[in-house]
């Protein structure tokens, strides 16, 4: 297993991950994409996620956030 942090929201990885997010959670718990954008630019938030022997298919998300409030939308 191996665990990378994105920064960036144009990655395939990222893509992947996100498509996972969408699926994993109802739209009312979501945050929107150009708010995750936003987001992914302070420091205090980290969006990482867990491939699976190095392969390219994202395995699991993580999502850690060490602010106590990040809006969702």
């Amino acid at each position: 297993m191996k665990r990378t942090r994105l920064g960036k929201t144009t990655t395939a990885d990222f893509l992947q991950a996100w498509e996972l997010y969408e699926d994993a959670f109802p739209e009312e718990e979501r945050r929107e994409l150009n708010l995750q954008q936003q987001i992914m630019h302070d420091a205090n938030y980290h969006f990482d996620i867990i491939t699976d022997n190095g392969s390219e298919k994202v395995a699991r998300m993580i999502i850690e956030v060490v602010r106590e409030k990040i809006p969702k939308k």
